[in-house]
């Protein structure tokens, strides 16, 4: 919620001002006590009750434990340099039953504030491969997951009872923030098992485990759970794809997709290291049915934040959502404690599918980069690209293009690209013609070619034979071209 928004007009009495600030300070209490809460065991939760007592009346240690962003230095008083702990209590049970009292005696106050509310089910999750082959810091990277509210977090490179981690890393991992936990093999390793896990705040049901059936190295696996949050079932997906090849890459998209579209499932949310690390146009194949996170009106992060000669690009974590969730925010935390930074999201469910244009943007992207060299490809499937590219950007420039609309257009520069073909034998030869250089050879060789290049460089639509004769006599011309004879006068 904006300032503006939480700006309320109220009357300047001396009473009404203590009342609307007791307010404010019950509001970002509260909040820190649902934070606190969020952040561990369930067996160590508090009453409101029990926090304000813990804030108060609790050690420093402690205080700063339960409420990390307060300074407490405002506690100390002047005996001894702190609050005496019968007044403590005392100003806690107060405060504790002020706070509460407002919510009685200032109704007006929050009437702003609940209308801004929309009622919908909001859920933070994050994607983080926490590189079990480097013995990470477990705790700090659960720390950053919980220091975010991350609600549920799919995680990537995780270790089982093997010989270079000999425990249960995904447990450990989550330890008590995260007291469910799916655990999916997708090798034996060193003595134990390695994988993927998914560490929720949410239970998880009807868990599975789907071996990818394109593979190269070693197997690769996609899980699925599901979790509930407020009435509403979510497939909370997770994986990690093969790094070695773009082609088995592509094949694993289109099967984890395929499950994906075949889920009852209302919602569904995919989390991911898909190593697509040749092109950030290889996520393009998911828009027909998902949205993305990274990469969401083409604003990419770079989450593997090492150097890798063999990749073309470092935004190889993803976070993907069905239509019918709201992509609200989208952030990476750099860190040292992987090779990868974690990438987390924020989401709204919404009642119905939305209207989304981002995969033809991805498309029309996509198309504008082919287009920058299109040499490699016949004039014809060229000719059909671009009348495709220019009938996407007029829908995409159409305020009130229905999502059929955008999705059509999509589709048109889908099937374009994917008819871009090679170069006819006469194109090839024009294109070898042009790239000489005229300097080089003889004039009258030259002419000889530039006639006949520029003849075929007209023909317009010709027929198998016209085009073959074309080649053939731009090839000839070419086989006959004589070196330029210097000019001795220059010498």
């Amino acid at each position: 919620m904006n300032q503006q928004n939480k700006h309320i007009e109220y009357k300047k009495t001396t009473i009404f001002q203590w009342f609307y600030h007791l307010f404010i300070l019950k509001n970002k209490i509260t909040q820190e006590f649902r934070l606190f809460n969020r952040r561990v065991s369930p067996l160590n939760r508090k009453t409101e009750r029990g926090f304000y007592h813990s804030l108060f009346c609790g050690t420093n240690e402690m205080k700063k434990k339960v409420f990390p962003s307060a300074d407490c230095s405002w506690q100390r008083g002047k005996k001894g340099g702190k609050m005496h702990k019968r007044s403590q209590r005392c100003f806690a049970a107060v405060l504790s039953a002020t706070l509460a009292g407002l919510q009685v005696f200032t109704p007006v106050l929050a009437v702003e504030e609940k209308d801004d509310q929309t009622g919908q089910t909001t859920l933070k999750v994050g994607s983080f491969n926490i590189a079990a082959n480097k013995h990470p810091d477990l705790a700090g990277q659960r720390g950053l997951c919980t220091d975010l509210g991350l609600e549920v977090v799919g995680l990537q490179e995780v270790d089982m009872n093997t010989s270079r981690n000999n425990f249960d890393m995904l447990r450990e991992w989550a330890a008590e923030n995260y007291p469910n936990v799916f655990f999916s093999k997708a090798i034996d390793f060193g003595g134990g098992e390695y994988g993927i896990g998914t560490a929720s705040t949410h239970e998880l049901s009807d868990t599975s485990t789907t071996q990818y059936e394109a593979l190269i190295g070693e197997q690769r696996v996609f899980q699925r759970s599901v979790l509930e949050k407020d009435g509403h079932t979510i497939a909370f997906y997770n994986t990690h794809m093969s790094y070695e090849n773009q082609d088995i890459r592509k094949e694993q998209m289109e099967q984890l997709k395929e499950a994906i579209a075949s889920d009852p499932a209302e919602y569904k949310i995919v989390t991911g290291d898909f190593n697509a690390d040749q092109s950030r146009h290889e996520f393009n194949d998911f828009l027909d049915l998902l949205n993305m996170a990274n990469g969401y009106d083409g604003e990419w992060l770079d989450t593997y934040n090492q150097i890798d000669e063999t990749m073309k690009v470092n935004s190889i974590d993803n976070i993907l959502t069905t239509r019918n969730i709201h992509i609200d925010d989208v952030d990476m935390t750099e860190t040292t404690l992987s090779d990868h930074n974690l990438l987390s999201a924020s989401l709204t469910l919404l009642d119905e599918d939305e209207k989304t244009d981002q995969w033809l943007q991805a498309q029309i992207r996509e198309a504008s980069d082919l287009l920058q060299d299109p040499s490699g490809y016949s004039s014809a499937s060229v000719k059909a690209l671009k009348e495709a590219l220019l009938n996407g950007q007029s829908i995409l420039d159409k305020a009130d293009a229905a999502q059929a609309e955008l999705d059509d257009a999509a589709e048109k520069l889908e099937t374009a690209m994917n008819s871009l073909a090679a170069p006819t034998a006469l194109e090839g030869a024009i294109q070898a013609a042009n790239a000489l250089n005229e300097n080089k050879y003889s004039t009258e060789s030259w002419k000889a070619l530039d006639e006949v290049l520029t003849a075929a460089e007209l023909l317009e639509n010709p027929t198998e034979e016209e085009a073959a004769s074309a080649e053939a006599a731009i090839t000839a011309a070419m086989e006959n071209l004589q070196p330029a004879v210097p000019n001795l006068a220059l010498n």
